[in-house]
């Protein structure tokens, strides 16, 4: 009985840690992709300043409200790229202990062994999926400030020439 517990917990442990890895690869795949639409919004953000000011015209309203629309425009596009750029910025990511098994848990049975790794899957995910779900939160309030702030400009930008 006891030598069947210990193989049906030693079945489940391998399944635990092959479905975390898979999980895991998953998580860290999603968190790439994220790097490369922050990217593109961010060469976005700045074409936008290129086309708007490229011509070295400022195309400052004359009308109060007009030039109120106009620094919040301005304010929303350079508050996302900054935003963007923060968000880019190297972050550490945390990666489970599987490859370099200390010498400690040489000592130890494969249950033993199969729990300290899937243990470290399970908190190296804790921490990634808080981390890549700001990074989210934050690249998607960004873009719809540059969004927003695009939109104010241009329509200044054509209203005004």
């Amino acid at each position: 009985d006891k030598s069947q517990d210990q193989l049906d917990r030693l079945g489940v442990l391998e399944l635990a840690l092959d479905e975390l890895r898979i999980i895991y690869a998953r998580l860290d795949a999603s968190n790439d992709t994220q790097k490369i639409r922050i990217l593109t919004f961010l060469g976005a953000g700045l074409a936008l300043l290129s086309y708007l000011y490229g011509g070295g015209d400022l195309f400052i309203p004359h009308e109060n409200y007009g030039k109120v629309f106009y620094l919040i425009g301005l304010g929303l596009v350079i508050s996302s790229i900054s935003m963007f750029l923060h968000n880019i910025r190297p972050s550490w990511w945390s990666v489970p202990l599987e490859t370099k098994i200390p010498k400690i848990l040489r000592n130890k049975t494969k249950i033993e062994l199969l729990e300290t790794i899937v243990e470290e899957y399970i908190e190296s995910m804790g921490v990634n999926i808080v981390r890549y779900e700001k990074k989210v939160i934050y690249m998607h309030s960004a873009f719809f400030q540059l969004l927003c702030g695009g939109i104010l400009l241009l329509v200044i930008k054509n209203i005004g020439g």
